[in-house]
Parts: structure tokens; C-alpha cells; sequence
């Protein structure tokens, strides 16, 4: 019989995260993985591209450092899915891609519509800083928090400014528009 020492035991903190927004996988190959998900129902694939020229901000392990990552999202039953495949070593998904392989990489949550800054504050007073950052095309911000050795996986939140329309031309779908 096993016997829990319950004085080490955690205590269970407030509620934060909220609900899950969106599902992750860390890809080598973006169309391959969206093929596959498609042959599931999963798609058509919005596909854009997160790089030095559209996002401000970028940083990475707490350094400002450029990276370039393709990104495809696709919803299915009230579920976004995205897939990350990094172009350059300079990402937490490279990291993944070289550690583990491929496959689950995170889950994004909305923190009850917290400010963008109380977001921040709150996942780093609870010992998960930001890892990677950004604020893409002058709008949408996103961070990834250091959750991975405590929960097994990356946790991210992102913001859309209220009225958010992506700007002609920063996206494609793939294989077709939605029908």
C-alpha cells in the first residue's frame, strides 16, 4: 500500500486559467499534419506566418531574439486547432520538435478575459514566466508560459483586440477556403 505524505502536498491555488481556447500540435511538416487532420474533419487550414517582418516583441527565454514559425489553425466542433512548424532553432517548438518529436505541444487557455498585463503577472507569481512572446501584425499578442517541467506540456494565452480583422494578404488557406 502506497502512503501519501499529505504535508508535501501542494496546496490547490485559485482558478486562473479559464476555458481551453485552442489545442496545439508542433509539426516538421505543416500540410502533411493538416492532410491528416483533414482525413479527421479537421480543416480548412488558416496558414500564416509569424516572423521577424510582421511580429514585434518576439522574444524568447526572456531575450529579444527573432524566430520564424508557420501556423495553421482549423476549428472543428467548437475547438480551434493549431499546428506550429518552426523554421528557425530560435522557438520553444523547435525545443519540442528536437526533445520529443512531434505531437501535443499545448493548450491555450482565455484567464477569464484578464488585461494582457494581469495575464502575465498572475502565470509568473505562480512560478511559470513567459518563455516566448510576441505581438503579431500590431494586434493579437500572445505568451507561452514555463509550465512544461510542472505540468508536462506548454500553456499559452493570447489576446485579440476587440474588432481584430487579419489584414488582407497575412494569411492563405489550405488546400481551400471553407466552403
Amino acid at each position: 500500500m502506497i502512503v501519501l505524505d499529505t504535508t508535501v502536498l501542494p496546496d490547490l491555488a485559485p482558478p486562473l486559467l479559464g476555458a481551453i481556447e485552442e489545442v496545439c500540435l508542433v509539426t516538421p511538416d505543416l500540410e502533411r499534419s493538416a492532410a491528416g487532420l483533414m482525413r479527421l474533419g479537421i480543416g480548412p487550414w488558416k496558414i500564416m506566418e509569424i516572423n521577424p517582418q510582421n511580429t514585434t516583441d518576439q522574444t524568447y527565454r526572456g531575450r529579444l531574439i527573432p524566430f520564424t514559425i508557420r501556423v495553421g489553425f482549423a476549428e472543428a466542433s467548437g475547438i480551434v486547432w493549431e499546428l506550429m512548424q518552426p523554421m528557425d532553432a530560435n522557438s520553444i517548438f523547435a525545443e519540442h520538435l528536437t526533445e520529443k518529436g512531434e505531437g501535443l505541444h499545448h493548450l491555450s487557455f482565455a484567464m477569464d478575459g484578464l488585461p494582457w498585463s494581469d495575464r502575465i503577472e498572475a502565470m509568473t507569481a505562480r512560478g511559470f514566466p513567459p518563455v516566448q512572446t510576441g505581438l503579431w501584425m500590431g494586434g493579437p499578442r500572445f505568451a507561452f508560459f514555463d509550465t512544461e517541467a510542472a505540468t508536462g506540456m506548454s500553456f499559452e494565452t493570447y489576446r485579440y483586440p476587440e474588432g481584430w480583422q487579419d489584414p488582407p494578404g497575412s494569411f492563405h488557406w489550405w488546400p481551400h477556403p471553407s466552403r
